[in-house]
């Protein structure tokens, strides 16, 4: 060592310096690398984190996931610990709780955060509800295969699916309006939709959240489709296409009434989980667009079902570094920690690692441009490489404005493995509570209504919470954790004794199964056993007198690096035929409602009538100007459910109203028409 050297850490040492305080600052520098464990007896929460000496201070809230404020603190200030134990828990309750650790760097003050969702047997997605499924109908046909066992994958997952056939050219305000009153007709258990195809794309906001005055005016902004108000958003303003003297590009370019909205933040908070698989113009890749979605949806259900693993840790290749505080990277720190655990997240090259290494989670940021990353690569890469990691995020210019050609954004989800991909620095995401068995819609959601709970990221390039431009590109269905129980399902029905009994394979070192049901005309499934039941047999002593699924899943005891839940299955699923004295709904739940099953392929809509009364009933359908252009039915007579078809292969696309005509009537509903 030279002499020079030994004089100064000599003198540092004589002056009380730390040695550790100078060095360069880095995006894990915003982040608390928080992970927990459990116990059952007693009870309790454990917290831990890497132990660091330049700690000054260190603070622990807790809360309930559905609380508006953190609360009070609770922890006192223990600078040197590096691990917190909560035994005020109880066992089935779920808990959010935020670390915030102030440090000082090169003499610099900053507070890092950290988030985990934790519990003990928590119980998590009993009840998923409906999926709508926005689907463009340019592939509806030719897929139609592959989207039945999508609709049939999601009911093995509890959730049942509604389709909403749209073509390129329907307007957003239809498509918002169709989502809308399908949601309001049951705000409790419609939650989620799944935008797949090129569903026509809305814009919004006079904003440019990457910061470049030639990407200022209206972003994509699918958060449009998941906001329950149709009034607040306004097409009304105009600003000059010159931005510091800048032109915009076309696609930013907003003015009054030219179809795209005003917006820079949603109205009010969102009702709905959004996600979107959109993969036209994506010519890099050497399929084509229907051969690519046909690869997603194939993937997608190889993953639910187990056939698409990864080992659960996490990448990252972070070329922006800590960035005067925005260290973008942080959101991949902060989510992969109580995803995957801090000693499994990996700082290595993206496409070199990714090439020949599995991960569950990858993260990459750099420069950016339309089609790439500076320091990740860029779309081509996507396209002639294997990128083998399920769910991804990417950050970097331009590319967050993702309905472009080749967009690097939405290039992850055409290579054969990954699943998901979301924009995240501007703001972070906030992918943690996957770790405790929500989906990627509920992480979604999390971060498209986070205005100030969490750390996000919103201090620059003009940014504010709830920005508009914030999308997931992937399924808002998918899980961290899957598995399939039990694979197959015996249903059998005795009308003498007036019972469906299931039977399936059991599984020893399951927790033990939930049944559940829901008739045609349901909105959602309805548990039957309200603990998971240990035997290979259900009887359903008061089966419905309609057509019902029945669905068995399998109960898994499952710990994570975020806690204990109990994971439910991929399960399986069976159909009872009715004609049973119907016990399971009671008069007061007979109302008369009508609503339309839209065909899975070709062009026959069936009309479900549910009629408290025995009086004639027809069933005919209007047209907008309220002219009657076919009677379906004359004469349904007995209370109950009845049924018709309409073939609408001879009449235009639009809107369209179906009405029934009778005693307690007349009651009716919209119907989309679209066969383009």
């Amino acid at each position: 060592m030279k002499l020079r050297h030994l004089i100064v850490i000599v003198l540092a040492a004589l002056l009380g310096l730390s040695i550790r305080t100078v060095r360069a600052q880095n995006s894990v520098d915003r982040v608390v690398l928080v992970e927990a464990t459990v116990t059952k007896s007693p009870a309790r929460i454990v917290l831990h984190w890497p132990k660091d000496t330049l700690t000054t201070s260190m603070s622990v809230y807790r809360r309930s996931p559905d609380a508006t404020s953190w609360g009070a603190l609770r922890r006192p200030t223990l600078v040197k610990d590096s691990f917190f134990v909560d035994t005020t828990v109880v066992v089935g309750t779920e808990y959010e709780y935020r670390l915030m650790k102030s440090t000082k760097i090169n003499g610099s003050a900053m507070t890092q955060y950290g988030y985990v969702r934790s519990g003990i047997g928590v119980r998590v997605g009993d009840d998923p509800g409906r999926c709508l499924l926005v689907l463009d109908t340019t592939y509806a046909s030719a897929l139609s295969g592959e989207l039945s066992r999508l609709v049939n994958d999601l009911r093995n997952e509890g959730m049942l699916v509604t389709r909403i056939p749209v073509g390129r050219n329907t307007s957003v305000e239809e498509i918002k309006a169709t989502i809308n009153s399908v949601y309001e007709k049951d705000p409790d258990h419609v939650s989620t939709v799944f935008l797949f195809g090129h569903v026509p794309v809305p814009y919004s906001g006079f904003m440019n959240p990457d910061g470049h005055p030639n990407h200022y005016g209206a972003w994509p902004a699918d958060v449009y489709y998941g906001d329950d108000d149709l009034i607040d958003w306004t097409d009304d303003n105009y600003e000059d296409s010159i931005q510091n003297g800048t032109r915009v590009r076309d696609a930013q370019y907003n003015i009054a009434s030219d179809g795209k909205y005003d917006q820079v933040q949603t109205p009010s908070e969102l009702v709905l989980k959004i996600g979107r698989v959109d993969l036209s113009n994506m010519s890099s890749f050497s399929k084509s667009e229907k051969d690519l979605l046909k690869q997603y949806l194939d993937k997608d259900h190889a993953y639910r079902t187990g056939a698409l693993t990864a080992p659960e840790r996490g990448l990252i290749d972070d070329n922006f570094g800590y960035m005067s505080g925005e260290a973008f990277a942080a959101s991949g720190w902060r989510n992969f920690a109580p995803l995957v655990g801090a000693d499994s997240i990996h700082a290595v090259d993206f496409f070199t690692t990714l090439a020949t290494d599995n991960y569950l989670w990858a993260y990459g940021c750099g420069g950016g441009w339309d089609q790439g990353a500076s320091g990740v690569g860029a779309t081509t890469d996507f396209a002639s490489k294997p990128v083998n990691a399920i769910f991804t995020m990417l950050f970097g210019s331009y590319f967050g404005d993702w309905n472009v050609s080749d967009n690097f954004l939405r290039a992850p989800l055409c290579n054969d493995h990954s699943l998901v991909c979301a924009w995240s620095g501007r703001p972070y995401w906030l992918f943690f509570p996957m770790g405790l068995g929500h989906t990627t819609g509920d992480c979604a959601l999390l971060t498209q209504n986070n205005v100030s709970d969490f750390d996000a990221n919103i201090i620059s390039a003009g940014a504010v919470a709830w920005q508009v431009h914030e999308a997931l590109m992937g399924d808002p269905t998918l899980r961290m954790r899957p598995f399939v129980a039990p694979n197959s399902l015996t249903l059998s029905e005795d009308h003498a004794a007036n019972s469906v009994t299931l039977v399936w394979p059991q599984d020893a070192a399951l927790r033990g199964y939930n049944v559940y049901r829901a008739s045609v005309r349901s909105n959602h499934m309805t548990l039957l056993t309200p603990q998971p039941i240990a035997a290979g047999t259900f009887t359903d002593a008061s089966p419905l007198a309609d057509t019902a699924y029945y669905l068995v899943r399998g109960v898994r005891d499952e710990s994570t690096k975020s806690g204990n839940y109990l994971n439910l299955a991929y399960g399986a699923s069976a159909v009872s035929n009715g004609g049973f004295n119907d016990a399971g709904v009671s008069s007061h739940q007979l109302s008369d409602n009508i609503s339309v099953i839209y065909p899975e392929a070709g062009t026959v809509a069936t009309i479900v009538l549910e009629h408290a009364n025995s009086a004639r009933v027809r069933i005919e359908v209007l047209d907008v100007q309220g002219r009657v252009i076919a009677t379906l039915a004359d004469g349904v007579g007995a209370a109950g459910t009845s049924r018709c078809d309409w073939n609408f292969a001879s009449v235009p696309n639009g809107v369209y109203f179906i009405r029934a005509v009778g005693e307690g009537m007349p009651v009716s509903t919209k119907i989309f028409v679209r066969k383009d």
